[in-house]
């Protein structure tokens, strides 16, 4: 912050109520690449990307599966995929749990 800021009051400004827009939220999008502004559902039929710069957008991975795989074997496929965490080294857990039950023995003990 600047000295300034210090010393001086805060003037606050009395800001102009903002007026509802006619365009709903979220039918236009902005492309980073071009500046242009994309109608959305176009944006989606083109799968995310800029029909004008060719800029790719950043997908989801549901979505990305759903544009490649076609409706019947998406159903199929997409119940089998889970995201299922494990530890990268198996041994690791089991040294943990001894020394777990070590402990529980000293402080019983």
């Amino acid at each position: 912050m600047s000295w300034i800021n210090h010393i001086l009051p805060k003037i606050k400004r009395e800001e102009a109520p903002k007026k509802p827009s006619p365009i709903p939220e979220g039918v236009w999008t902005k492309c980073p690449g071009c500046e242009q502004a994309l109608y959305t559902e176009e944006l989606d039929r083109s799968l995310r990307v800029c029909p004008k710069c060719g800029y790719h957008f950043r997908m989801g991975a549901r979505v990305r599966l759903h544009a490649f795989l076609d409706p019947a074997t998406a159903g199929r496929v997409a119940p089998r995929i889970r995201c299922t965490l494990s530890t990268a080294n198996p041994t690791r857990r089991a040294m943990r749990l001894r020394k777990l039950r070590r402990t529980k023995q000293m402080r019983l003990s």
